[in-house]
């Protein structure tokens, strides 16, 4: 009989407990707190000098804990602080997360006194050097701004693809450190393909030459510690396209579940950047219940490009409100052309602008909206449509996180707010008219003189052709 056998369960648990913390002193500074050796891919992402790393690919390929294992390499250093993401509270505090694996590596030291655990914070102190992991979540607006004071020397996402571009960029800012301080700044994301996030993570990592950026593909069979056999028929009840992102982590992107995944965040541009633009189109989506979205774009003669200048609702307004507001753009940017959705409630909008400014509210062209996202999408692929950052806050934040239900592509997730994106869809669709013909430009004072001149002429022709042809009838 084995040894094992002659003890109890609690006599075994220490047992393990005594062999974590005898194998802990005699590993390397680097992997003292890791149970787990790290294998080949892993080193490769782990030993990477670029600031921006990404381990992405199958299920199962070792990526959540290597993202740990890196969060750990530096926590003898005074002041270290490393914080990694989930999209959700029930992600991070779920069994079998990231979270719960750092609880499983951490526990040997939190019960010998060399780290303590606060449950409220889920932050995780070495008590010797004041280092902290701390685990977050990032669900909405209010959460990403939760971090807005925070420093860290690294930064971990774990399921990137979950979380918009917008609010990745916006942690990577909180990067920073002491000019004292000796290790090196990263951010560290690993995820699967099939998300939300799959175009812009496949555009900024996957598709990137390497040079800024490391992209380190994962397949499950990487994973040594995984029984891959028994995974792979796990898999196989899934349709094809979701089987190989999961398996041979392919990255199969028609910009993920998000409605506008092919805009990309490199086509914001600051206000100081935007040109003198020739003309405008005002847009509106109307409600009273929900807000009301209001866009302006712009564009120049000879440039395929469209600016949206303005991004914004306001909520509950009423229509005498919302008239107002048109009133108030319309003197800003003289538009060639204004409309809004002036279906259900939206008609009483649209008249109230008519009768009390005298604004001409055309209806928004609503038909096939799935083919003209899909258009649209085509043109932030593109490049062609720049949107301004400091004016369009609430456009963007809309963009970033409206999704299709379910996924289907067919429908518009009912849960998330998409009045500033119907707005622009508005706007934008009433540009395409005049990208085919380009209106004429402002007449000098000289060409109107001649144009009348001209009109003048032709009734003079009109009337004499008339009488010769009176006289002709006598005759």
């Amino acid at each position: 009989m084995g040894l094992s056998s002659e003890l109890t369960a609690e006599e075994l648990i220490e047992l393990e407990y005594l062999h974590r913390m005898l194998s802990a002193d005699s590993r390397p500074q680097r992997w003292r707190y890791c149970p787990e050796e790290p294998y080949e891919k892993q080193l490769q992402f782990l030993d990477s000098d670029k600031l921006e790393a990404f381990y992405g690919g199958a299920a199962g390929g070792g990526k959540s804990s290597c993202l740990l294992m890196g969060s750990l390499e530096y926590v003898h250093v005074p002041n270290y602080a490393a914080l990694i993401i989930r999209r959700t509270f029930q992600d991070l505090n779920r069994s079998g997360s990231i979270l719960d694996r750092a609880k499983e590596w951490l526990d040997p030291f939190i019960g010998s006194g060399e780290v303590h655990y606060s449950r409220e914070d889920h932050r995780f102190t070495w008590l010797k050097t004041r280092a902290t992991l701390t685990f977050g979540y990032m669900d909405n607006e209010h959460d990403r701004r939760r971090y807005q004071g925070g420093e860290w020397q690294y930064l971990g996402f774990d399921e990137v693809t979950q979380l918009p571009e917008l609010w990745y960029r916006y942690l990577c800012s909180r990067v920073r450190k002491k000019k004292s301080m000796t290790v090196p700044l990263r951010i560290r994301s690993a995820a699967n393909p099939g998300d939300i996030g799959d175009e812009w993570v496949k555009r900024r990592f996957v598709d990137h030459d390497g040079s800024e950026r490391l992209f380190v593909p994962a397949k499950a069979r990487d994973n040594p510690f995984l029984n891959v056999e028994e995974y792979e028929r796990s898999l196989a009840i899934l349709d094809p396209v979701s089987r190989q992102q999961l398996e041979e982590g392919l990255w199969i992107s028609d910009g993920g579940g998000l409605v506008y995944g092919h805009f990309s965040l490199d086509d914001v541009i600051d206000k100081d950047s935007l040109p003198k633009l020739d003309y405008h189109i005002v847009a509106h989506d109307y409600g009273f219940t929900d807000d009301v979205g209001n866009v302006v774009l712009g564009w120049r003669r000879h440039d395929p490009n469209v600016y949206i200048v303005e991004g914004y609702k306001k909520q509950k307004q009423t229509p005498e409100d919302a008239a107002v507001e048109s009133d108030k753009l319309s003197r800003k940017y003289k538009p060639i052309q204004m409309v809004g959705d002036t279906g259900g409630l939206g008609k009483g909008y649209a008249e109230q602008a008519i009768q009390r400014f005298g604004l001409p509210i055309e209806a928004a062209d609503k038909h096939n909206k799935r083919g003209y996202i899909a258009l649209i999408n085509g043109r932030f692929s593109k490049g062609k449509i720049k949107i301004v950052k400091e004016t369009c806050r609430e456009l963007l934040e809309e963009m970033a996180v409206l999704s299709w239900k379910d996924g289907s592509k067919k429908e518009e997730d009912p849960k998330l707010p998409n009045h500033c994106c119907d707005a622009m869809l508005y706007g934008w669709r009433a540009t395409l008219a005049h990208f085919e013909k380009e209106p004429d430009p402002p007449k000098t004072a000289m060409q109107k003189v001649q144009d009348e001149e001209r009109e003048a002429i032709r009734e003079l022709e009109n009337r004499v052709k008339n009488e010769m042809d009176f006289l002709r009838d006598l005759l």
